[in-house]
């Protein structure tokens, strides 16, 4: 699987990363330098102006943040991992650098890792609902759904018309089988579509593939055009057929898919 490095440029970009105010005014010239270009898009103008603000200040922790994510762009992983380690160490306070470091360890199959720097990055920034989404989306996926829930809980109470956010909270009720609070909170999330799209989804990630199936129709009627439900619709009436015709249990879900999927992404 491919990462996407540009994930973390979005992360350090759209939440804030600035070289320190004790850094030399040429490095704070260059990270802000850096932010621009990669907003830009030009990665390689960006890269160019971190690397530079690297050399001159190597203890700058947020110019190490945004090289680490440029590096992870490129896909220089362990690169990337060591400077994003630096500038946790060197700005420990940098809540999107924790963000950046955890969603790498989440791709480098480092669950403890990323859960560790997810729960440090939203101690830092306790009232910011795309720190304390991303804890409670790593502690949902790990298995941990009745951790989760308060965590989403006060990321909604946050950002209320957070719409992933809102479906996070959806899949984490659903977990711990309150189908009725997952189906608010879908509804919350989306249109009354992309909701029953997203509730078939979370009773198929439990086994119920009848309520599924009603769920991925409802979307269907409600939005022809739903995309997402006409493909998970597909796999599933194929699933069941193959599992009915060979007597074996339904697969582990690889390909469905929820309209608006929960997860890092800030």
């Amino acid at each position: 699987m491919t990462f996407r490095g540009s994930v973390l440029v979005a992360i350090l970009l759209g939440w804030g990363c600035a070289a320190r105010q004790e850094a030399p005014p040429t490095v704070r010239v260059q990270v802000a330098l850096a932010r621009e270009l990669a907003e830009r898009g030009d990665k390689e103008g960006a890269f160019e102006a971190a690397d530079a603000a690297c050399r001159e200040a190597p203890s700058d922790g947020a110019a190490r943040a945004i090289r680490g994510a440029l590096l992870a762009d490129r896909g220089l992983l362990d690169q990337a991992e060591a400077d994003l380690q630096d500038a946790v160490r060197l700005a420990p306070g940098l809540p999107a650098g924790h963000a950046a470091l955890a969603v790498l360890y989440e791709h480098r199959n480092r669950p403890e890792d990323a859960e560790e720097e997810h729960r440090r990055a939203a101690q830092l920034a306790p009232r910011d609902a795309r720190y304390l989404n991303n804890l409670g989306y790593a502690l949902l996926v790990h298995g941990k759904p009745t951790e989760a829930l308060p965590i989403l809980q006060q990321a909604a109470r946050e950002e209320p018309m957070n719409r992933r956010v809102r479906n996070n909270l959806g899949f984490a009720w659903a977990r711990t089988n309150d189908y009725t609070r997952a189906a608010h909170e879908f509804e919350l999330g989306g249109t009354p579509a992309e909701a029953s799209n997203n509730l078939g989804f979370a009773y198929e990630l439990s086994g119920n593939l009848a309520q599924a199936r009603l769920h991925y129709e409802r979307a269907l009627r409600l939005d022809p055009t739903l995309t997402a439900a006409s493909e998970n619709l597909s796999r599933l009436i194929h699933t069941d057929s193959s599992t009915r015709e060979e007597g074996r249990a339904p697969p582990i879900l690889e390909n469905a898919r929820t309209t608006r999927p929960p997860g890092d992404l800030p």
